[in-house]
């Protein structure tokens, strides 16, 4: 480090970290919160002490860390990007929550001298058994694909297993294998709370295999295990191959879910897990189609582009008109229970309304250069405004109730029951929206819903002879 004698490395990371407990309880806390729905599978495909490498797909900032982290019984080491670090006190609260800096070339520095002792210690952590989490696509962006894989995760597994060959090294327990673990994180929405989230955990992949392939040929050896990581990252989500028609067959994608999920379970209630299945099935059979049938799915983008045009003219989104029309009785009762409920969702705003007005000013106004950032300071907000915000306002209640301090125990409770019940009626207020905007064209304009309707079942038929 000659070159930058004021560089110092970060603090050491501790073997047991009390703040990463708490952190990862209270995160465990707000994401049910935050998200309407979070599914995550596979743990079990995580060994519980050899050293082990998480490699997710990267679409939302510092939130894929914490979707695929948080629910998992052992610690992980995570990479965050360097200019966090610049506080010393940062630096060690950022180390108790088991995290290294990490250099980009926008940083204005000479990455590879500034990340050489850094991947350095993470081959240390792995030598010692750590589990540690590393974005292999070394970026992040919304699309619904894998980008190419950079092949840093790769020379530091070779690396962990070189230095295992090598005499005198200073591993705490004895050798075990290094696997890698693919993960795969899927949002229905980015950028925005209340949406649903699965991560699935797959197969792991022992890296020793490798190893030999790596001794005799360095380039091959990197280029099978970046490969083989690829394929096994891109079968855990929903990967819309880089073409022209990405955003036709994003739109595809949830446009004939229900419909294929349905076709592969006609009996049952539709699961997060089933969604995610039937959407892979339509992409990937959209994917092949462009190829194979190019012509063709030029009509059915320009069809689709038709459609999209019509909704847009009576604002409207899609799923809203795939329904029967609701009936004026219909209309009726819903505004007579959202009345009812009226004082409910009062309630729930006075307490709830500002943090969230809070976080999402936040959201939308710090990161506007960089989207991907958004949901993460939305999340981030969350989880010290709320506590702060309804800790505030309890012990103001509580001072005031003291003689009578059920009271007090009672409101604290309604706090969050009344959020919760206050986001489903604005969630229900706003489906209803659509639907009554739905049901007055249908009533009054049924040459407009008539075309519509065409539109969409000329492209269900189309998708029913794409689609297996």
């Amino acid at each position: 480090m000659k070159s930058d004698p004021e560089y110092k490395l970060p603090p050491r990371l501790p073997q047991k970290s009390w703040l990463y407990s708490l952190v990862k309880q209270w995160v465990k806390l707000i994401i049910p919160v935050f998200f309407k729905e979070i599914v995550v599978e596979g743990q079990e495909n995580i060994p519980a002490s050899c050293a082990v490498i998480l490699a997710p797909n990267h679409q939302n900032s510092f939130l894929d860390a914490v979707v695929t982290l948080c629910f998992l019984p052992r610690p992980v080491v995570s990479l965050a990007r360097a200019n966090v670090f610049n506080h010393s006190i940062a630096g060690k609260i950022l180390a108790a929550l088991y995290m290294r800096p990490v250099f980009r070339q926008r940083d204005g520095v000479n990455t590879v001298e500034r990340n050489k002792p850094i991947f350095d210690l993470t081959i240390n952590d792995l030598l010692n058994g750590r589990a540690v989490l590393i974005f292999p696509e070394g970026n992040q962006d919304f699309k619904r694909q894998l980008r190419s894989l950079q092949k840093g995760f790769a020379r530091i597994c070779f690396g962990v297993l070189t230095k295992q060959q090598m005499p005198g090294t200073n591993i705490q327990e004895p050798q075990k294998p290094l696997v890698i673990v693919p993960v795969g994180i899927n949002y229905t929405r980015h950028r925005w709370w209340r949406g649903r989230v699965y991560v699935v955990y797959g197969q792991p992949i022992d890296v020793g295999n490798y190893y030999q392939t790596y001794t005799e040929l360095p380039q091959r050896g990197l280029r099978q295990i970046t490969d083989d990581l690829a394929a096994k990252m891109q079968a855990l989500i929903v990967h819309i191959a880089p073409t022209e028609y990405y955003e036709v067959i994003n739109f595809l994608r949830r446009f004939y879910s229900f419909e294929q999920v349905k076709k592969l379970h006609p009996s049952k209630t539709s699961t997060l897990p089933q969604r995610h299945k039937a959407e892979q099935q339509i992409v990937n059979a959209l994917n092949q189609y462009a190829q194979t049938q190019p012509d063709e799915m030029a009509l059915l983008a320009q069809t689709t582009q038709l459609y999209l045009q019509q909704l847009r003219a009576i604002e409207l989104p899609f799923y809203s008109t795939l329904q029967v029309p609701i009936t004026i009785k219909q209309q009726m009762l819903a505004v007579v229970k959202h009345i009812i409920l009226l004082p409910i969702y009062v309630w729930g705003l006075l307490h709830s309304g500002l943090p969230v007005f809070i976080a999402q000013t936040l959201g939308i106004n710090l990161v506007r250069k960089e989207p991907q950032f958004q949901a993460s300071v939305m999340f981030a907000a969350s989880l010290l405004l709320f506590p702060l915000f309804w800790l505030l306002i309890f012990c103001l209640v509580l001072a005031i109730w003291q003689p009578v301090w059920w009271i007090a125990i009672l409101y604290a409770i309604s706090i969050p029951l009344s959020g919760k019940i206050t986001i489903w009626g604005f969630e229900q207020l706003k489906r209803l929206k659509y639907q009554f905007r739905y049901a007055y064209y249908y009533r009054h304009h049924p040459d407009i819903i008539k075309r519509l309707n065409a539109t969409c079942s000329e492209i269900y038929e189309w998708m029913r002879n794409i689609v297996p």
